[in-house]
């Protein structure tokens, strides 16, 4: 048997796609980091000069619906949904609709920054959910990192301040705080269909029929 070329990395000895290079990766993850906080800056700037949460939602998932549209047939995926999947497609995009209009919703009546914190505990939530599921139980390193994850939103929601009487905040501020956890539940969920019920199903595949149920979503709201 001739020997592999050196050169040549495991992943695509075995037919795998090439991992981009460490530098490349950082510099994709930061641009979609600034590109996700962009959109929510963007969100808030919109509401305040008058523009309805329905239509920020429905800009959003449509801007996304045509660019997933391009990709898919760019790389000519399937678009055929088998029917056992189908349920759990549309609740992928219910659940993708709840969170954009919840975290939305926080954005325009809390400061972006607390939203976006607060929605982003999505993970401990995610965690917890897919234990109580029957998966893994977390770990205790996994444990001792949540509780510093929510140590760190308290203290930035300044929570001790508010009970303690120190702070004032409206009814406004708390809804937005509970739009933002109800935005991170809906996600997670979405999330463990995702890994759960919809992973044989083509990336690029899913994220279009699940725009699709959030645009068509928007428009009967409206």
């Amino acid at each position: 048997m001739p020997a592999a070329n050196a050169n040549s990395s495991p992943t695509r000895q075995n037919g795998a796609p090439a991992l981009f290079p460490r530098h490349v990766a950082v510099m994709v993850l930061a641009l979609v980091a600034c590109s996700f906080a962009g959109n929510h800056v963007a969100a808030r700037l919109a509401f305040e000069n008058g523009t309805g949460l329905l239509l920020a939602v429905l800009c959003r998932s449509g801007v996304a619906l045509l660019i997933l549209i391009s990709i898919v047939t760019f790389q000519h995926h399937s678009i055929r949904l088998p029917k056992r999947l189908g349920r759990w497609q549309v609740l992928l995009g219910v659940m993708i609709t709840v969170q954009s209009l919840c975290l939305y919703s926080a954005v325009a009546r809390v400061p972006v920054a607390l939203a976006l914190l607060t929605a982003n505990t999505f993970p401990i939530i995610l965690a917890l959910l897919t234990w109580g599921l029957g998966g893994a139980r977390p770990t205790l390193k996994s444990a001792a990192l949540m509780l510093f994850i929510l140590s760190g939103l308290v203290l930035a929601l300044d929570l001790p301040g508010i009970l303690g009487g120190g702070v004032t905040v409206t009814d406004e501020w708390w809804l937005g705080i509970a739009f933002a956890l109800t935005a991170a539940t809906a996600l997670s969920v979405a999330f463990w269909v995702t890994d759960h019920k919809l992973a044989a199903l083509n990336g690029s595949v899913r994220s279009m029929f699940t725009m699709l149920v959030v645009f068509v979503a928007m428009i009967f709201a409206g």
